[in-house]
């Protein structure tokens, strides 16, 4: 393995155990990390151990990495695990027993017809979606009870009950 520095810019070039090529280029401030963290940064938070056995395999330039090392926060934010959702209890039973409403937007780029907002509800129960496209927030409670006189009328069906986000 090779090390060229060139400006701020530290390259190794070397050839892998597969017989392959491969280049590392890092662009980190040498200031910024003690040289153990900056190394096992470069390296794509390489184990320690790993390091060892990079420096005592003839990597030149690796400096000499202490065996008790502070604990990267990257790699401890990496290991997290997301909190899985509680199951909810309040699933509807039959359709439009409960549906799912929510208002999208203003979109950055409007629609073609010049609408900025998507106004969707959802049937919790056959998870079918309706989505309607607005011009501005004034014509939400017109479009509901637009999208409410058609599951009664043509639907022969009423809706239970709605679930929104209240507007977050």
């Amino acid at each position: 393995m090779m090390r060229i520095e060139e400006e701020s810019i530290l390259k190794l070039q070397g050839i892998s155990s597969c017989g392959n090529n491969f280049s590392y280029n890092s662009h980190y401030d040498e200031g910024t990390f003690p040289s153990s963290l900056l190394w096992h940064a470069r390296f794509g938070h390489l184990k320690y151990d790993n390091l060892h056995l990079l420096k005592k395999n003839g990597v030149i330039g690796l400096l000499t990495i202490p065996r008790k090392l502070k604990k990267c926060d990257a790699c401890i934010l990496g290991k997290h695990n997301k909190q899985s959702f509680h199951d909810s209890h309040s699933r509807a039973h039959r359709k439009l027993e409960l549906i799912h409403f929510d208002l999208c937007g203003p979109m950055p780029v409007p629609s073609a017809n010049g609408n900025k907002l998507m106004m969707k509800f959802i049937d919790d129960y056959t998870k079918i979606c309706w989505v309607y496209l607005l011009k501005n927030k004034s014509k939400v409670f017109e479009t509901f009870k637009n999208f409410n006189s058609w599951i009664e009328n043509d639907a022969k069906s009423h809706i239970g009950s709605i679930c929104t986000d209240n507007g977050k």
